[in-house]
């Protein structure tokens, strides 16, 4: 939060996804995984995973592609 109130306070706008990317993405969320086996990690803001059996929460998932292949 020191962080978002001192960009404010030198008139710049803060970027929050820095923070969430050094502390929570490549930090917690890594070490929270790092005993699993996984092939690839997807995240991101507009992820979409489907659950194809809706009563079986522990069963296969799905990454859907998205539509739009132009990066922003």
């Amino acid at each position: 939060v020191s962080y978002i109130i001192e960009e404010y306070r030198c008139g710049r706008t803060p970027n929050p996804d820095v923070l969430c990317n050094t502390r929570i993405k490549f930090g917690a969320f890594l070490d929270a995984i790092g005993g699993m086996s996984f092939d690839y990690v997807a995240s991101g803001h507009y992820a979409k995973v489907i659950h194809p059996f809706a009563d079986k929460m522990d069963g296969p998932s799905i990454l859907e592609l998205s539509q739009d292949t132009v990066p922003i």
